[in-house]
């Protein structure tokens, strides 16, 4: 049996291409400790009702975060590994 683990998905604005946490929306979810980048935003878009909404994956500053750009929009949305991990 695969291991879960929990994640953090953090939905925000952004001003000037940076995070402006103006308004935020956050959703917390189980995945695989071994799932793929697409399985995490897919659950991230799943939990925030963002499904349909395409955009490109960003690399991040961590190796446990993945940020996501959606197109045409003003927003921002990261994953991470939730404080506690399992």
């Amino acid at each position: 049996m695969k291991t879960q683990t929990n994640f953090e998905a953090t939905y925000t604005d952004t001003f000037g291409g940076e995070p402006n946490y103006a308004w935020v929306r956050r959703a917390t979810f189980t995945a695989p400790s071994d799932a793929s980048d697409r399985e995490l935003l897919s659950k991230a878009k799943k939990a925030l009702d963002l499904q349909g909404i395409k955009g490109r994956i960003l690399s991040g500053p961590l190796a446990d975060e993945l940020t996501y750009k959606p197109d045409g929009t003003n927003t921002i949305l990261f994953v991470q590994t939730a404080i506690g991990g399992n």
